[in-house]
């Protein structure tokens, strides 16, 4: 599968790397003092760095579409950027996906919304974060919407508890507007937890979606969004919503004068999250 850079409307595909390395920056500094104590200082958050790999049949199109961004011609970013794995993973960001603070918007007439501590999931584990409601509004997932393709088919989920609970994905234009809202058929009820979730395809005109528990939902932890025409086991947050793309180099493999092939590269280069 492809990697996009871009942003919401503008989603740029990049070849598929033919290695991608995830590095997140230590969330605890360390310091010693004299007297052989050692302190650790915890960050909020750890930043990630993909080091990516292009194959070595990497034609000049390919390459021009990543100069595009180290040329500035799409402008100064930063971008979002969704790698191989975010496809058939979960594109949410980290911090989204595992129900961290800050990372909802509240539907009309929603009162109250707070931590609700570990939620225990139909197969008897644990997720470490949720949300709970009351139930006079949806909840949405996530402060910035993930970047999708028209025509695209996208599996959307979460873990919901109460009576009628259940998830649902929404499509926004360039604008900010809704273009589609669909809900899940799969509820959840007072008592027992279920992983709520439908596959549809991007409409027409939608850049971008959420993921949303509608108003019965009183519980919901671990939503996630993929593009695939199945529902796949959770995976933690894979999208970026503000990167650059830095360190790009290219080796030159092959270049003669034939219509069918022989301009041919390897190159790597480096996304790191910012902001």
């Amino acid at each position: 599968m492809a990697m996009y850079l871009g942003t919401p409307g503008r989603m740029v595909e990049l070849k598929s790397a033919a290695a991608q390395r995830r590095t997140r920056a230590e969330r605890v500094a360390f310091e010693e003092t004299a007297e052989g104590n050692v302190f650790g200082q915890t960050r909020p958050v750890g930043r990630r760095t993909w080091d990516v790999t292009l194959p070595a049949a990497t034609t000049p199109y390919e390459l021009a579409q990543i100069e595009a961004f180290v040329d500035g011609d799409w402008g100064i970013g930063p971008w979002a950027f969704l790698p191989v794995d975010a496809l058939v993973t979960n594109t949410l960001t980290p911090d989204t996906a595992a129900c961290r603070a800050g990372t909802i918007v509240k539907g009309t007439g929603l009162s109250t919304v707070a931590p609700g501590g570990s939620m225990v999931l139909p197969d008897g584990r644990r997720s470490p974060r949720s949300w709970s409601k009351t139930q006079d509004g949806a909840l949405y997932f996530g402060l910035n919407a993930s970047p999708v393709l028209p025509g695209k088919v996208v599996t959307a989920s979460a873990y919901v508890q109460g009576a009628a609970g259940a998830a649902g994905v929404i499509f926004y234009d360039a604008l900010g507007g809704t273009v589609k809202s669909i809900e899940s058929a799969v509820m959840s009820s007072a008592a027992v937890p279920v992983r709520s979730f439908l596959t549809t395809t991007v409409p027409a005109g939608a850049v971008s979606a959420r993921v949303f528990v509608n108003a019965a939902a009183t519980l919901t932890t671990w939503p996630a969004l993929t593009w695939t025409g199945s529902l796949l086991e959770y995976g933690a947050g894979r999208g970026c919503d503000y990167a650059q793309l830095t360190g790009f180099s290219d080796d030159l493999l092959m270049a003669i004068a034939n219509p069918k092939f022989g301009r041919y590269s390897s190159a790597s280069f480096m996304i790191r999250e910012v902001g």
